[in-house]
């Protein structure tokens, strides 16, 4: 499976797409993208689940400098990570969403009152 890198277009067009781990197994759909607060780069995709351990809706933001996520040649999005780990990632709250440190592989972060983030983060919608 060949990947391409996570281009700002490529990340606008994963909006509304379906989201499988390595093995195949469905994890969610990207619902939207984050940029840093000055506006600048994408820095995190957000991912909303109900397929985790509880079935309850979930958000979960993938930090997109990593190598976490991947988009294949055909459009599928692809996450280095299992519904265990997305389960037990570190949770904050929206509004206290960290700046992706680029010299490390950031974490994966579970967002509490996800309504709030809107108001908090400027976000992109995908087309």
């Amino acid at each position: 499976m060949m990947t391409l890198a996570l281009t700002t277009d490529r990340l606008l067009k994963s909006v509304g797409k379906r989201v499988h781990n390595d093995q195949g197994k469905y994890l969610g759909e990207i619902i939207e993208v984050t940029r840093n607060s000055a506006g600048g780069y994408i820095e995190y995709a957000i991912l909303k689940s109900d397929q985790l351990f509880d079935n309850e809706e979930r958000f979960f933001a993938i930090p997109v400098c990593s190598d976490l996520m991947k988009i294949t040649e055909i459009g599928e999005i692809v996450l280095s990570a299992d519904r265990e780990e997305l389960h037990f990632s570190d949770a904050i709250m929206g509004k206290h969403l960290p700046h992706q440190n680029l010299r490390v592989n950031p974490n994966i972060f579970e967002l509490f009152e996800y309504d709030s983030l809107k108001q908090n983060i400027k976000l992109v919608q995908g087309e």
